[in-house]
């Protein structure tokens, strides 16, 4: 038995003068290319519906206007809304009001023209709570495509990093303390102000390293100081 070919038929009456069917007329055509693209492009179709939906970004479609056409599941489940709920509100009022007009008239008003980029705000949740999201989006035919990913825990943490650094400068400072930071692979010395202080000199010296700063210290002092370089450099303590 042969295989199965797809094809597409089509016919018209033929008539008489006194409109009596007489025959008919028709053609037929192999429309095997056109039903092989026709799977490709729903395979294409289901595959981009498959990422955007599945993807742990939040992305969302609106038109040029801000209002919320499709979101995938992140979106939904960062600011915990419907889809229902999220297309009954417009986008920039998802934005804190403290953000609102400068979004508008920096971001929104151009975004036909121009693409928004690493843009971060804070975005108000179902709970009347806000996170803070960093979104990217273009326009294409009116047609507003958003990607965007919750970057709260970031912040929190650089901003506990700053934190605990100020901190530590002033309890420094308040000793008299430097702070030095090197890199053994690079042979770098980095050395805060009070370091440069410490020692008598301007900072910023270009190429300061490890082997620089063996040259000041006092040559009947570098064996020991070696020594216990060696030592803090492994994980161990000398016992003076």
């Amino acid at each position: 038995m042969g295989a199965s070919v797809p094809i597409l038929l089509a016919a018209i009456a033929l008539q008489d003068e006194q409109g009596t069917t007489i025959g008919y007329l028709g053609i037929a055509s192999n429309i095997s290319a056109l039903k092989t693209a026709q799977a490709r492009l729903l395979q294409k179709d289901r595959e981009l519906s498959t990422f955007f939906e599945n993807a742990l970004d939040m992305h969302c479609i609106s038109d040029s206007g801000g209002v919320i056409s499709t979101v995938n599941k992140a979106f939904q489940a960062t600011l915990g809304y419907s889809v229902a709920e999220l297309k009954a509100i417009p986008f920039l009022h998802l934005i804190h009001p403290d953000e609102q007009k400068w979004v508008y008239q920096n971001r929104l008003q151009s975004i036909l023209q121009q693409p928004v980029r690493n843009q971060i705000n804070r975005m108000r949740c179902k709970d009347g709570t806000y996170r803070i999201i960093e979104w990217n989006a273009i326009a294409i035919d009116e047609v507003v495509y958003g990607s965007a990913h919750d970057i709260t825990e970031r912040q929190q943490t650089e901003q506990d990093l700053r934190s605990l650094s100020q901190r530590l400068q002033l309890a420094t400072q308040a000793a008299g303390q430097g702070i030095w930071e090197s890199n053994l692979e690079t042979d770098s010395l980095i050395w805060d102000d009070r370091m440069w202080a410490l020692h008598g000199l301007e900072p910023g010296r270009p190429d300061w390293s490890f082997k620089s700063y063996l040259n000041l210290i006092y040559p009947d002092d570098l064996a020991a100081f070696l020594a216990q370089s060696h030592l803090s450099q492994s994980g161990i303590r000398s016992g003076t």
